[in-house]
């Protein structure tokens, strides 16, 4: 995880450490290690491999003769973090305070006196990777220039990482609220070829600057831009002005989270679930989805993450594009990659048969046949397997766009039920089956109950995976963050909906608390529950839509999110079959 400073939710610059220990530091932050700069990007809950780490200062004690040689610093002692801020101890001395708003940062250097205070530019500084997997992030070129005044613009581009990005470009600009003189540098590996002459360098060589200091207090305020380095000169004077003190920063930082994430809970009785959902939601720190957006009012970067390549996943994804098409009117289209949608079925081997069950999906080979395959096991679960952090038997329960079908095939909702069931049973063979939900790949498999008319086990299920598994400690997720989507699992327990990917369908099990949801230009979700509590008492006894009694166990966003909507819960200790009369949810390829 990132444990860093993000200002505020979704913002541009996540401003923290970064570690060198020989291992891959996903985030930058290591436990142990070398600190080789502070860098203004990062995400947050990523395996795979590193990605950014760029725009880096690295405060050095001493004369500086190759600013390309290794500098780094270990530790002194432990990290100190708390919402806006973030500190580190150096052993050469230096101590470190950051704080940071949506596209800007504050460095704050305490260097030991008597000594030369510097602060190392490094336009090449990026996360590396060790796994030897070709993952590594590239410096392509880059540029910087110190001006007359002393502050210091440029850009860096770079590629590859763990999403094998192609070239992009982020500008910076960085001022020095104290006089410094500067020597900027150029060169190949730790060899320099420039140093001090002129003040400008540019190319595919390493570039940077290097400014000394008189003084022991230094003050750097940075920002970036997808843009030009203008606009990012433009963000720090509107956001870290010339005085901007830090604890202001770390005001704004607590008001904005307040604001915008913590105080969404219109009732704060159960302080438990209060602190719970407050602290896990700060470790979503990340926006990841395609391509960076140049838009300049956009406070995010996105990234295109992770498309897995297996037929389970191709049948979702030409689902996705069926509604995208069928929304466009472009039916001849939408009817084609509807058709593909339904391919996952030739995977179904009814012949497979572990544990008293028939049918599972497994590879095929080229000449239709089946591969041999065990579907509770998935040899590694890797990249060189057929099944990627999943086994087949929790694969299988993924079409959820062709639900009934896959219903039909197990046997009918009574086996259906019997099946989904077995997998949150413990000790069931030596997989840990209460781990079953440590991959985004199992996220909705407990709330598949209701389509089979037992909601009552998606809420049971669903809640125990919530309670026994996360909590408010280091160690609180139970498995990958992969950027805050395990965060969003539990999110969405306890406003008591799921969201199935690809559709307006929304399955509903029980809110854990009363809530209000801002879901902007004016318009809310209100949640009651009454009757209830969220350990005990989790049952739907009876639910109102928007005023009016509701039996079904799924919603749509048109139904509360499109204008906004109320949703009126009694809750209570035993199962009532409140839904058992209703429309079951829709399964559109079925």
């Amino acid at each position: 995880m990132f444990p860093g400073v993000a200002s505020a939710p979704f913002s541009v610059v996540k401003l923290g450490p970064d570690l060198y220990t020989g291992a891959d530091a996903y985030s930058g932050y290591l436990p142990t290690g070398n600190v080789t700069g502070f860098s203004m990007m990062h995400d947050s809950g990523r395996g795979g491999a590193p990605k950014y780490g760029t725009v880096s200062q690295l405060p050095v004690v001493g004369h500086v003769s190759n600013p390309l040689v290794d500098l780094s610093s270990p530790r002194a002692s432990a990290d100190q973090a708390q919402v806006g801020s973030y500190s580190t101890s150096l052993s050469s001395g230096v101590q470190i305070q950051l704080s940071a708003t949506n596209h800007a940062g504050l460095f704050s250097y305490s260097f030991p006196t008597p000594s030369q205070s510097n602060i190392v530019v490094d336009v090449s500084h990026v996360l590396p990777s060790f796994r030897g997997q070709g993952l590594g992030q590239n410096y392509v070129r880059g540029n910087v220039t110190v001006s007359d005044d002393g502050h210091y613009e440029g850009s860096g581009t770079y590629n590859n990482g763990w999403n094998r990005a192609s070239d992009w470009t982020i500008y910076f600009c960085g001022y020095f609220d104290e006089h410094a003189t500067s020597k900027v540098f150029s060169g190949i590996g730790t060899m320099l070829s420039s140093y001090g002459s002129g003040n400008s360098a540019s190319g595919t060589n390493r570039v940077g600057v290097v400014f000394t200091f008189n003084e022991s207090n230094v003050t750097s305020r940075v920002g970036v831009s997808f843009i030009s380095s203008s606009k990012a000169c433009q963000f720090v004077d509107n956001e870290i002005p010339p005085g901007t003190e830090l604890q202001d920063l770390i005001g704004q930082a607590n008001s904005n989270w307040n604001s915008q994430v913590f105080l969404q809970s219109a009732d704060q009785r159960d302080r438990y679930e209060y602190v719970t959902i407050t602290l896990l939601f700060t470790l979503w720190h990340a926006l990841d989805a395609i391509e960076p957006n140049r838009r300049e009012s956009a406070l995010g970067y996105d990234d295109l993450f992770t498309l897995w390549d297996l037929a389970m996943e191709y049948a979702a994804n030409d689902f996705a594009l069926h509604q995208v098409a069928n929304g466009r009117k472009n039916y001849k289209d939408a009817n084609k990659y509807l058709a593909r949608s339904r391919n996952w079925r030739n995977h179904w081997n009814s012949d497979a048969s572990p544990l008293d069950f028939d049918g599972f999906v497994v590879p095929r080979n080229a000449d239709r046949s089946f591969v041999p395959q065990d579907p509770e096991a998935c040899g590694g679960c890797y990249w060189g397997d057929a099944f990627y952090e999943a086994t087949p038997w929790e694969y299988s329960f993924s079409p959820h766009h062709d639900i009934y079908t896959l219903i039909d095939y197990t046997g009918g909702p009574d086996d259906f039920v019997r099946r989904l069931d077995t997998i949150f049973q413990p000790n069931l063979n030596s997989k840990d089956a209460d781990r079953f939900f440590a991959s985004a790949a199992r996220f909705a498999s407990p709330y598949l109950f209701n389509f089979a008319g037992r909601q009552d086990l998606s809420v049971q299920r669903s809640r125990y995976i919530a309670k026994t598994y996360y909590s408010a400690q280091p160690d609180g997720l139970p498995g990958n963050s992969d950027a805050g989507a395990m965060q969003t699992w539990l999110l969405w327990n306890m406003i008591g909906l799921y969201p199935l990917t690809g559709q307006t369908t929304f399955l509903i099990t029980s809110p854990w608390f009363s809530m209000n949801i801002d879901l902007g230009k004016d318009k809310t979700l209100n949640i009651t529950s009454t009757g209830g509590n969220s350990d005990t008492a989790y049952y739907v006894q009876s639910l109102k839509v928007n005023g009016q009694n509701w039996d079904k166990s799924w919603l749509t966003w048109d139904d509360v999110f499109a204008n906004g909507g109320t949703m009126e819960y009694v809750l209570g200790s035993s199962p009532s079959g409140w839904s058992t009369d209703g429309e079951l949810p829709p399964s559109p390829a079925s």
